[in-house]
């Protein structure tokens, strides 16, 4: 049965949804009247806050391929599961992104190189100050008198 509705696309990865996309996404992702949370599965009730997220992952603008921001990408979710599956997601990106600039060379690694040290000297033997004659009270100031 075809669409009778033309499917939403934004035209950023920025693009908010309207309300009227919004209630069509509810509508699909609903059971016993409730629509679902797409992250931990549980229905999401009325009041509780709630976001729409991405099922798969937006790209960048310049990359050519991967999902668009379009209303059949988009599922609703509880507020609390989003925000710490962004964290995570926030986390593993950093990483990739570290780890492809140590590979690229775009960042040095911050090790210093080892050097070998210089050579080793004999110790010096210590002198016996029983031998040398004790040091008198020497002033700090001279005294006018």
């Amino acid at each position: 049965m075809p669409r009778k509705v033309k499917e939403w696309i934004g035209k950023k990865p920025g693009s908010i949804p309207p309300v009227s996309v919004k209630l069509r996404i509810d509508k699909r992702e609903t059971k016993d009247d409730h629509p679902i949370c797409h992250i931990c599965g549980t229905a999401i009730k009325v009041g509780e806050s709630k976001h729409y997220d991405h099922k798969e992952e937006l790209r960048k603008e310049t990359e050519v391929t991967g999902p668009l921001n379009r209303e059949s990408n988009i599922f609703p979710t509880h507020a609390a599961c989003n925000t710490s599956k962004a964290v995570i997601d926030n986390k593993i990106k950093a990483k990739e992104n570290r780890q492809r600039a140590r590979h690229t060379g775009v960042k040095k690694p911050k090790g210093k190189i080892q050097s070998p040290g210089f050579a080793k000297s004999e110790k010096r033997t210590k002198i016996d100050k029983s031998a040398m004659p004790a040091l008198g009270f020497r002033p700090m100031f001279k005294v006018k008198t």
